[in-house]
């Protein structure tokens, strides 16, 4: 459950991109009313709006108390978004053949209704089936329905059949989202999410925003559907297996451009080089060797393609690395998307190239291989760290100074290449179990990615915390500290956790090597290795 500066915390991510206002799914749980509670109270304090969305997948159709008490308590409230008119906008997820358009009258009071009502509107339109209704909110117009890339055509039809009279208030909403899977035994499918879903379909509510009166983000922490495009928070509804370590921010941090444009009717001039990159972490076809599940259902409606997203202030060349393939591809000013084939990496590397100079090298953790446990056609979503900066400066102003003096970072290793590169970094703590992420399939060349990351820091790396080689055997492990001590010849301070034993045979002359070592802590982690021996004890050595 959200604390209230956890609500604040997000608000404020929403509304730096360009976000108004949040829209509250709404069932029957306990817990839901004091959420709702909060999540008004803390807009309203941060001149953010909220909405109520009434889930009637789960409401009853018979009872009208929920919607009939949140909507008289929240209608007044000073963060309800609310149309021209004053009157508070209240929407649905579904429930269309549920109830009466008197029934619904009755609950809503004077609200508009702009419900998501999935009701055939070829024999009839929706505002002669629900006069009641003050506009049409088309939910799935956010994914194509067939395998075929994102068009305007369900949305020209929608509004040529809904009856809607905007002229005197009424609301055309549509959707937008970036990805969608599912994978529970009572639903696992997927829908075509290729094609630069995300940017593609911003690009056709621009064209056509003047037919639309409002865009719904869907969603922003829908764990369960891979649609949210918020930080990944706790209490998932079991989505973890497909969700921890996918992160899909890079959505969140693109939709300010897209929705200034959408606003306003022009494009925000492109003022610096940022680029995003997202990909699936197995093949289509491949076969999962522990999954209770069979593949989702229209599993070969995406492809084994990664997605590459672009925003150039000007033309070079962007090479994109993974493992032992490279692509090269001609970029222009403005937002470049590129797509090549997936192949086998623990990462991906991007530099981009302009007039004969580099202008930055970008290491994202997507990593690509054949044999998943499990099924996972979810994307992992890297995004430049210096949006990060900016979103800082914005908060902080000049104070930040960019960071200038960051010298130690403690990071979740999966993000190093965020806080790292660039920076003038000496000391570096790495968290290789956060979320309790074991590195189980960490292997020499995801290490030896990581070192590279840490290397382009603009310091002499002094020290590392948290070189984590309990899962590689005694040789794998000797030749990763070979690549350490490599690159970082000037270390004076090291910290290892090992779970063999016989490993420190291995690494001792290696170590050695670190002429300014003045510090070594190792860290015997022998939980897997055997539960009889001394669990976990600390050797420091100076």
């Amino acid at each position: 459950s959200y604390t209230p500066s956890q609500w604040a915390s997000e608000i404020k991510m929403a509304a730096a991109q360009g976000i108004d206002a949040f829209a509250l799914n709404l069932g029957y749980d306990t817990w839901q009313a004091g959420q709702v509670q909060s999540a008004y109270d803390v807009a309203a304090a941060n001149g953010f709006k909220m909405l109520l969305s009434f889930d009637m997948t789960v409401l009853g159709c018979g009872d009208g108390n929920i919607v009939r008490s949140n909507v008289n308590k929240y209608s007044d409230h000073p963060a309800q978004l609310k149309d021209n008119g004053g009157k508070a906008i209240v929407t649905t997820f579904d429930g269309g053949n549920c109830k009466s358009s008197g029934e619904w009258q009755s609950e809503l009071g004077g609200s508009r209704f702009v419900p998501a009502f999935f009701n055939d509107l070829n024999s009839a339109s929706l505002k002669s089936l629900y006069p009641v209704a003050g506009g049409d909110l088309l939910w799935g117009g956010a994914w194509p329905k067939f395998d075929e890339p994102i068009s305007w055509s369900e949305d020209s039809f929608r509004i040529s059949r809904n009856g809607l009279n905007r002229g005197a208030g009424d609301l055309y909403i549509t959707t937008v989202a970036p990805w969608f899977f599912t994978h529970y035994g009572s639903k696992n499918f997927i829908w075509h999410n290729d094609d630069h879903l995300w940017n593609n379909r911003w690009e056709d509510l621009v064209q056509h925003r003047g037919q639309v009166d409002a865009v719904e983000i869907v969603s922003w922490n829908d764990y369960g559907e891979s649609t949210y495009i918020g930080p990944v928070g706790r209490g998932q509804p079991g989505s973890e297996a497909w969700v921890n370590g996918f992160d899909h921010r890079a959505f969140l941090e693109m939709t300010g451009y897209h929705a200034s444009a959408f606003k306003s009717g022009s494009w925000p001039s492109i003022t610096s080089d940022k680029i995003f990159i997202y990909g699936r972490p197995h093949g289509v076809n491949d076969q999962a060797s522990g999954d209770s599940l069979s593949r989702p259902e229209r599993f070969n409606w995406v492809s084994d393609k990664l997605w590459v997203v672009l925003f150039s202030t000007g033309s070079g060349s962007l090479t994109v690395t993974q493992g032992s393939s490279s692509s090269m591809t001609q970029v222009k000013a403005g937002v470049n998307k590129i797509s090549i084939p997936l192949g086998v990496a623990s990462s991906v590397t991007a530099v981009l190239r302009r007039g004969g100079n580099q202008v930055f090298e970008f290491t994202a953790p997507i990593s690509f291989g054949h044999s998943p446990k499990t099924y996972n056609f979810n994307v992992n979503a890297a995004r430049d760290f210096y949006l990060f900066i900016n979103a800082l400066e914005q908060h902080n102003g000049a104070r930040l100074q960019k960071l200038e003096n960051l010298q130690t970072v403690a990071c979740d290793i999966h993000n190093v290449q965020y806080l790292v590169p660039g920076r003038p970094v000496e000391h570096v703590k790495l968290l290789t179990e956060y979320r309790s992420w074991p590195l189980r399939n960490w292997d020499e060349g995801k290490w030896q990615a990581v070192f590279g990351t840490i290397q382009r820091s603009t310091a002499t790396i002094k020290t590392l915390d948290g070189i984590h080689l309990a899962k590689l055997k005694p040789q794998p492990s000797a030749r990763v500290l070979e690549t350490l001590v490599s690159k970082f010849s000037a270390l004076e301070k090291l910290s290892l956790v090992l779970e063999m034993l016989e490993a420190i045979l291995d690494i001792v002359p290696i170590i050695a090597k670190l002429e300014y070592l003045g510090t070594i802590s190792v860290l015997f982690d022998l939980r897997e290795a055997s539960q009889k021996l001394l669990g976990i004890t600390w050797y420091e050595a100076r």
